[in-house]
């Protein structure tokens, strides 16, 4: 598995250097916004990405509402920071991001969110009300992180609005972000965002997005341990994006996912 897994990473970041080479050099140009998506910050799981790596890939945090209606132009190329989960991990970012004056968005699983010393691996209450007095902002990632789609009524409710009203009635602010767990989303699922007075639906669509972009379908871009940092400045080449978008279509980024997941398991 971990051959397959190597093999499966040096072919992807062959893929990667051409296609930068190429809008580099050859095409000369940028995306303009993306958003970047983490998870866990430290020293293990695959999908976790370690603080120094963190650093060095960070550059700068715009606001993606006044965007897209228009209240304030950004200069591309431009970064929006989120992390999923609500892994305590993220905590070792706070001074770095911090002095860069860079307040993302974390997005939480409610059924994770206990008082401090209950569940050591997530982001404790207290622990999401200091990030809040920092400037960062709280989404939901559901209740209990299972995908939304095939769901019946009654479980959605669940995780969509009982979350919601959980998170909002403990931090004491109203929850305006959503971002679906595994990525997976379908009409009915966006349909009920919308009816809950969302403001934003997030995905894992690989592509940039601007003002007419489905306010319920922002695209992000998974950034994990597997990318070094000249694959991580390629991942966010226009190119890159869409044969990402192309892998995940065909199966083939699902499967170098199930991949990373099995590895991480097996050290376990």
């Amino acid at each position: 598995m971990n051959m397959l897994l190597t093999i499966f990473q040096k072919i992807r970041k062959s893929v990667y250097m051409f296609l930068y080479f190429l809008d580099s050099k050859v095409l000369k140009r940028n995306a303009e916004i993306i958003v970047i998506c983490y998870h866990d910050i430290g020293e293990e799981g695959g999908f976790s990405v370690r603080l120094k790596d963190f650093i060095r890939q960070i550059d700068t945090l715009k606001d993606l509402e006044d965007h897209m209606e228009g209240k304030k132009k950004i200069k591309s190329p431009s970064f929006i920071l989120t992390f999923d989960d609500g892994y305590r991990g993220i905590l070792s970012t706070v001074p770095y991001l911090e002095r860069n004056r860079i307040k993302p968005t974390v997005f939480v699983i409610s059924s994770k969110v206990k008082e401090k010393g209950q569940n050591d691996s997530y982001l404790s209450l207290p622990d999401l009300k200091a990030l809040m007095n920092k400037g960062w902002h709280i989404g939901n990632h559901s209740k209990s992180h299972i995908p939304l789609t095939g769901i019946n009524d009654l479980t959605m409710r669940e995780e969509i609005l009982s979350s919601t009203q959980t998170l909002s009635e403990s931090l004491g602010t109203k929850i305006r972000y959503f971002a679906y767990p595994y990525g997976r989303y379908n009409g009915k699922v966006t349909d009920r965002l919308s009816h809950n007075n969302y403001d934003l639906g997030l995905t894992m669509d690989d592509n940039t997005f601007d003002k007419v972009t489905n306010r319920y379908q922002i695209p992000r871009i998974g950034i994990n341990k597997s990318h070094g940092f000249s694959e991580f400045k390629a991942t966010i080449s226009p190119s890159v994006i869409k044969f990402r978008a192309f892998a995940k279509k065909i199966g083939i980024g699902n499967l170098f996912s199930i991949l990373m997941d099995l590895k991480d398991k097996s050290y376990d």
